[in-house]
């Protein structure tokens, strides 16, 4: 008898897939792009650049494009509860018809399965470990507490970096002026709203930026984003000689090991590698020529660098947090790192930050995982594992 009841699940099963597969194939279709093929393309594009395919006025051009529909894919997410709605409606209609399969649902139930155990409700699961949370789940969490909460400061300032490092850029504005409202101002609080107006304005550096980063300085003259995107704002005028002045002496006045020495680095081989073919003499000497096109402001940083510079500033304002907080952010930027590293995978500092954060977290058997991932990424280029070995070495991670 029991074989009988097999052979009907079975059955039951297969003409189940054979409804449902098509289903499940029109939602996938019908699935908007990923978010992570966008920022692929906008990889594909510097590569482009600096290999000489497109010209600097067709890869800017191509740049704001991708950013368009890499926004555009971002508030189609906001549909996706209506789709799923539909579906269920859909889902319902198949599975009435299908009445066997909670029959045998039911009976296999009452054999096998465990009635006495207890649920698990949503609040229940959100307040689980945090190794078990996924990134928007945290966030969620943070969104929840500062809607019953919206005068908590300190959590809008803690939410800002993450909306910038996940492409939200209007909601960081709003949450970097709310903290900056109720937590009152600072350089860096300044320099910080500076930076989200940046990347809310595809990339320029608007009045509204510029007046946070001057006003920035003008509490702490030495405040080095402010100075970064300054910068950023004197390269999207095509005065070029003016961006490198201030981030050459942004780099003399920073310490060695300063985590935004990197982004301003790479910002200096972009300036000389648009604006002459020997990016050499940009180091020796002040440049002869400004923007090969003056009525148009050269294309300057990315987004991804203000993201970067975001998941700094982040990592620093954790670590000011209660511990089970801090640990829970760690996990929360260990998730976009991870995500970050499988498009971008020769970035050296990611790796290392990747890996430092395994080991704050305790779990040095991810941290060697992590190193050695890292390792076959830069397999090709040997400053970048010397980089990461020597930062190994020091983790006490080596060999």
């Amino acid at each position: 008898m029991l074989s009988f009841w097999v052979a009907i699940a079975v059955m039951t099963g297969v003409a189940a897939l054979a409804v449902l597969v098509p289903l499940l194939r029109r939602q996938e279709a019908a699935a908007a792009p990923d978010l992570a093929v966008y920022r692929d393309q906008l990889s594909e594009i510097e590569r482009d650049l600096k290999s000489g395919l497109i010209s600097a006025d067709e890869g800017e051009a191509a740049r704001i494009e991708v950013k368009r529909r890499l926004l555009a894919a971002a508030d189609r997410s906001g549909a996706e509860g209506a789709a799923k709605r539909g579906r269920r409606k859909r889902w319902a209609l198949v599975f009435s018809g299908l009445v066997f399969v909670p029959m045998l649902s039911i009976g296999a139930y009452f054999i096998i399965g465990v009635p006495e155990m207890p649920d698990q409700p949503l609040a229940a699961r959100l307040q689980a470990p945090a190794d078990h949370q996924n990134f928007a789940a945290l966030v969620q969490q943070v969104e929840a507490r500062l809607a019953q909460n919206p005068d908590d400061g300190r959590g809008w300032e803690l939410l800002a970096p993450v909306y910038l490092r996940s492409g939200r850029y209007q909601d960081a504005v709003k949450a970097r002026q709310n903290a900056l409202r109720l937590l009152g101002a600072t350089a860096d609080r300044e320099a910080d709203l500076g930076e989200a107006l940046f990347a809310a304005g595809a990339d320029i550096v608007t009045a509204d930026s510029r007046a946070a980063f001057e006003r920035a300085l003008t509490l702490d003259p030495k405040q080095p984003k402010a100075h970064y995107f300054l910068g950023v704002a004197e390269q999207q005028a095509g005065n070029v000689e003016a961006a490198a002045a201030r981030w050459r002496a942004l780099l003399a006045a920073s310490p060695p090991d300063a985590p935004w020495r990197s982004v301003v680095e790479q910002s200096l081989v972009e300036l000389a590698t648009a604006t002459q073919p020997q990016p050499d003499k940009l180091q020796s000497a002040a440049p002869q020529s400004a923007s090969p096109h003056p009525d148009k402001p050269l294309p300057g940083p990315r987004v991804e660098n203000a993201a970067r510079l975001a998941e700094q500033q982040a990592e620093k304002q954790a670590g000011e947090l209660p511990p089970e907080v801090h640990l829970s952010m760690i996990r929360a930027m260990v998730e976009v790192l991870e995500q970050k590293l499988k498009t971008d995978t020769g970035d050296v500092e990611g790796w290392m930050r990747l890996v430092r954060s395994h080991m704050v977290l305790g779990d040095s058997e991810k941290a060697k995982t992590a190193l050695a991932s890292a390792r076959t990424a830069l397999a090709g280029d040997a400053d970048k594992l010397k980089r990461l070995d020597d930062y190994a070495k020091e983790l006490g991670l080596g060999g």
